[in-house]
């Protein structure tokens, strides 16, 4: 079984040779000043954020306990505030986002999918790994990311990320 990215070319059509040519030279003219742009935008806002601010945490809660689930195993996200009080200044835990399409599930009860522990990256087309993250049973991300998200809108309707400091196991 092949990845969905990998069989695309046998979704789509070709485009002519011209088309082609013309959309790479776009794309690097567009990735160069993007990039230049993105490292000189960084470089402020690391310029900036010296002034008087705190580190944001990184490493989640001090306290955190991984719970080791396992597919089949019913567990319970848990509320919005107790698990806003575990992420830092970007709304990660660990480096994992907390997303505005996951705050409805919280309060919930789910069965955990599958444990992720490597993943492939679209973007830099590698993979990696992560620890201490699980899929959950009819848990979608619907899109809807709220004005002015870029994901606003997107229909690829995946399966969202949850760290296992925001869930409970539920004893049945």
């Amino acid at each position: 079984m092949n990845c969905q990215l990998k069989s695309l070319e046998h979704a789509s059509s070709d485009l002519l040779w011209g088309q082609t040519l013309l959309r790479v030279l776009k794309k690097k003219a567009f990735h160069a000043r993007r990039a230049i742009s993105s490292r000189a935008a960084g470089l402020v806002k690391r310029l900036r954020s010296r002034e008087d601010k705190p580190p944001a945490r990184r490493d989640g809660p001090q306290s955190f306990t991984p719970l080791g689930l396992k597919p089949g195993e019913k567990v319970r996200v848990k509320a919005y505030e107790d698990i806003a009080a575990m992420l830092d200044d970007q709304n990660k835990l660990q480096g994992l986002a907390f997303t505005p399409a996951q705050r409805r599930y919280c309060g919930g009860t789910f069965t955990v999918l599958k444990r992720l522990n490597n993943v492939f990256d679209e973007r830099r087309w590698k993979m990696f790994r992560i620890s201490h993250t699980v899929l959950l049973e009819n848990a979608f991300c619907d899109g809807n990311g709220g004005s002015g998200k870029e994901w606003n809108g997107c229909d690829r309707h995946c399966l969202l990320w949850w760290k296992e400091a925001w869930l409970e196991r539920v004893e049945e």
